[in-house]
């Protein structure tokens, strides 16, 4: 993820098992670590095991010197949002 001259990265995520791991590099060249906590949102039909290109909706908390915010992820196979920070992860390549 890169916005405004800060970068963060997303590490350890995996849909089945919370939490994964935030480390942010701020312009000012600050860098801090958070805990993303998710898990999967109530779905009204059935889905194939594992993400594909149809978004999957997670209830998350970022979690950072013991105060949590609440986040809503997005999560494909080749992509994962956090639409109220209005960041974008992809996986490493």
């Amino acid at each position: 993820m890169r916005q405004g001259g800060t970068t963060a990265e997303l590490r350890h995520f995996d849909t089945y098992c919370s939490p994964a791991t935030l480390v942010v590099r701020e312009k000012s060249g600050r860098t801090w670590r958070a805990t993303l906590h998710h898990v999967d949102g109530l779905r009204q039909q059935p889905r194939e095991r594992g993400l594909d290109d149809e978004p999957r909706e997670q209830y998350g908390a970022i979690e950072r010197d013991g105060r949590f915010e609440t986040v809503t992820l997005r999560s494909t196979r080749h992509e994962i949002t956090i639409p109220e920070r209005g960041w974008r992860f992809t996986p490493a390549r």
